[in-house]
């Protein structure tokens, strides 16, 4: 079977770095996966790069917010223990 390397799976595979098929069967299951998976792929790799970016902006936003209130009996706690220390309270009106 002759098929021209002007068809559109042939460029589609090329651009995709894939090597081209001898056989007809190798290109049919070629040309599905790379129909299906190569776009799922692009449209997860959306999310991921969002949560990427985004993770790290709103920990340093919830980072600043948290540096004007005063801390936390809990975390004070956490510190305390982690450094083996037992801190004197104060207790105000």
């Amino acid at each position: 079977m002759k098929i021209s390397r002007r068809t559109w799976h042939y460029r589609y595979l090329r651009r995709l770095e894939v090597d081209i098929p001898q056989n007809l069967c190798s290109l049919t299951w070629k040309l599905l996966i790379a129909l299906t998976l190569f776009p799922l792929m692009v449209v997860a790799a959306g999310p991921i790069i969002v949560l990427a970016a985004g993770i790290p902006w709103l920990i340093d936003r919830r980072r600043a917010k948290r540096g004007t209130k005063a801390p936390s009996l809990l975390g004070e706690w956490l510190r305390a223990k982690k450094a083996k220390v037992c801190p004197l309270l104060e207790w105000v009106d």
